[in-house]
Parts: C-alpha cells; structure tokens; sequence
C-alpha cells in the first residue's frame, strides 16, 4: 500500500526538477517586483529621490538609492543567478526594514497597498537564501564550468564592504552632527570600506581549492 502511495506521490514519468523549481521560483517571484517597484523607480526618479521615506534616519536620498538598487538592478542579478544568495539575503533586509518600520507588519489590504505581496516577496528571498539559485543560473555555471564561486565571493567582498562603509559613515555622521558626508570624506570611507573588504578577502579565500582537487583525481 505505501509502496502504491510513494510511486503516486513521486512518480517516474514526472520526476522533481529542482533546478528548474528554483528557475521559476527566480523569475516568476521578482519579475512582478521589477515591473511594479523597481520600473516605478526608474519612471519616477526625479521625485522619489527627494520625496522618498526614510525610516531608518539614513536620509532621503540614501534610502531611497539603497531602494532602487535592490527593486531595480538586485532583483535583475537575482533573477539571472548572480551572487545569488547574497543579494537575495540584501534585498531581504531591505524589505524587512521596510515592512517593519515604514509598514508596521501591515498585513491585510488597507488603501492601494497590499501587504501579502510584501510577505510573499520575504519568502521568496528568504527561500533563495537557503537554496541558492540551483544550476540554470549564471553562480551555478560558475561552480560547474570554472569552479570559481567562492573565489568570486571573495572578490565581491571588498564592494560590499565599501558600500557598507560608506553608508554607516553617512548614518553616523547624519546622527552626531546632522550633516552629510563631502566628497573627500566619501573616498575616505570608500578606501577604508576597500581596505577591509581586501582583509576579508585574503580570510575566505578558498585555500584547500588545489588539496580537493588533487583528491578528486586520485580517486
């Protein structure tokens, strides 16, 4: 009887395609995310960027690019399977951060928002965060062709941490004298962001790469 059960549940002429799964979950899941928030961005620009709302305290302007790189060019990198996990754990942060803050867990429709939609973009990134992007994507022709992604990780950390560096800088330096970083003050932090993001680097870099190589051809 189980046996009858599990060839019904799982049968042979249909058998589970994760990748092709997670390829959908991609596209049909950030696609609607792009037209709608990250095309009304770009259309836009001109007055979100200074009409923009700020939860955090980070400033109009700042919030409101962070927005637009992950409604905008994030969920294209999502989508095409580039760095995915990360970026995916990025836009999932930033929707939270909107959700809680500028939303308040709203949940049920109130007005012309839709709070559901909202949710079900979170599980969308929170379920790439854990899966990775599966095969049919650019990270996972990486690791299959030239056996790159983590050196390809490593490479990435020193921008992330430029980003990171510059945007704490500004939030810092809004909070204690109410003023935006300068110029020169932004190279600065952007050197030191660099500066890091190479320390991180040297840190994750793969070194037994060569050592399970030599393994795999010995077996």
């Amino acid at each position: 009887m189980f046996k009858n059960i599990s060839k019904f549940l799982y049968p042979a002429v249909f058998p589970p395609k994760t990748d092709l799964g997670l390829l959908l979950l991609r596209f049909a899941g950030l696609m609607p995310l792009f037209l709608k928030h990250g095309i009304e961005k770009i259309v836009n620009f001109g007055y979100m960027s200074h009409n923009f709302p700020d939860p955090v305290g980070l400033g109009v302007f700042p919030t409101f690019i962070i927005a637009f790189i992950s409604d905008v060019i994030c969920s294209w990198l999502v989508m095409l399977g580039i760095a995915t996990r990360w970026i995916a754990l990025f836009m999932l942060c930033n929707l939270f951060v909107g959700w809680s803050l500028r939303h308040h867990f709203m949940f049920w429709v109130r007005a012309n928002w839709h709070g559901e939609m909202m949710t079900v973009y979170m599980a969308v990134l929170l379920a790439l965060v854990f899966l990775g992007p599966g095969k049919y994507s650019i990270d996972g022709i990486i690791q299959k062709q030239f056996d790159m992604a983590g050196k390809l990780k490593c490479f990435v950390a020193p921008v992330i941490c430029a980003i990171v560096s510059i945007v704490g800088g500004q939030l810092l330096s809004a909070r204690s004298t109410g003023l935006y970083l300068n110029e020169s003050a932004i190279g600065k932090q952007m050197l030191y962001g660099l500066l890091l993001g190479v320390v991180v680097a040297a840190i994750l870099w793969p070194r037994r790469a060569s050592a399970s190589r030599k393994t795999a051809s010995h077996s």
